[in-house]
């Protein structure tokens, strides 16, 4: 049995002994049963259960006599009645606070299996992806595939890619170790530029308005990292146009990227949870870590889907230029 934690419950139960005297010196009136809380939570919380139960117990004794001491005339068992409602009150607060603290180091502990785990797919996932890709274009190239198995064979290569690049930053942006460092950029040019950079550029339609400012506080690297998962998952998910359409309002700006769907649709319906990718899932978080939004909406019947994205035009108050990412609901 370990000794340790309760040698540093004797300074707790001190603390118990100075409230029980305070409140058996001072007027019936002014009540300090609860404040022996102030002992019986924190020594459950940095010791263990067993030392929270022995300063609550220790705590309803202190209660019961310093209530036997200012009400001397009081029936003994409406005064022991009383400190036992207190004692089970005390345990309670015990009991619960170290649950919650055991279940707080299970969660530390298991993320710190999951960013152990991501290392690990950081550094081998890539490699398979990389080899399968250079194998199906030497197969191309030696007349093996050719025709529609060599297409298939590519987009799936390319989908494996996609996801052992995207699925390390998801995690990240999911247990929020990212930060994102803001400057002003110009949401029409880096648009501009990954389009121009894509293999596939000729399919990309780009309808942004004229002589509009589409100036916004974010980082630049992870909002790249955002339209380019975007465009990723709409051109794996059908072979049509892709089209960029964005629009300015007075606090905010408008990003939709369509493939398959006309930008009058009125039979889209918001995606389902399982319908959603991780590129998809990854634009999420990066928006929503930039105080905007993000929806995805799909066909019933088609490929066919939409993503739009909302960012604020206003500039978030912050500390500095690191800005930590808001929680995930």
């Amino acid at each position: 049995m370990r000794i340790t934690p309760y040698i540093g419950a004797v300074g707790w139960l001190g603390l118990v002994a100075a409230i029980g005297w305070l409140d058996s010196s001072t007027d019936p009136a002014y009540g300090f049963g609860f404040f022996f809380l102030l002992a019986v939570l924190p020594a459950a919380w940095i010791h263990s259960r067993s030392v929270g139960l022995i300063v609550a117990v220790a705590a309803t004794v202190a209660w019961f006599t310093a209530d036997q001491t200012a009400r001397p005339n009081a029936p003994v068992g409406a005064v022991a009645w009383n400190a036992l409602s207190r004692g089970f009150l005390f345990c309670a607060g015990a009991v619960l606070v170290d649950r919650v603290r055991r279940d707080r180091s299970r969660l530390v502990a298991s993320e710190s299996e999951r960013a152990r785990f991501l290392r690990v797919i950081e550094r081998e996932m890539p490699r398979p992806a990389g080899t399968l890709s250079l194998a199906i274009e030497r197969l191309q190239r030696e007349g093996v595939l050719r025709g529609a198995a060599y297409e298939e064979l590519r987009r799936d290569a390319e989908r494996v890619q996609f996801l052992a690049r995207d699925f390390v930053a998801l995690g990240e942006l999911q247990s929020e170790r990212l930060t994102l460092s803001r400057e002003p950029i110009d949401l029409r040019t880096l648009i501009t530029d990954l389009v121009q950079r894509r293999p596939d550029r000729t399919r990309i339609f780009v309808n942004i308005q004229e002589g509009q400012s589409f100036k916004i506080s974010a980082d630049a690297a992870r909002l790249s990292q955002a339209f380019t998962a975007m465009l990723d998952e709409a051109a794996q998910a059908s072979d049509e146009d892709i089209r960029i359409d964005a629009e300015r309002h007075a606090t905010s700006v408008k990003v939709a990227i369509s493939v398959g769907v006309a930008r009058t649709d009125t039979t889209l319906r918001p995606a389902e949870d399982d319908e959603r990718v991780v590129g998809f899932e990854l634009a999420r978080l990066v928006c929503e870590a930039h105080g905007g939004s993000f929806a995805l909406f799909r066909r019933p019947v088609s490929r066919g889907l939409r993503a739009v994205v909302t960012l604020p035009r206003v500039r978030l108050v912050s500390r500095g230029r690191g800005v930590p990412l808001r929680p995930v609901r």
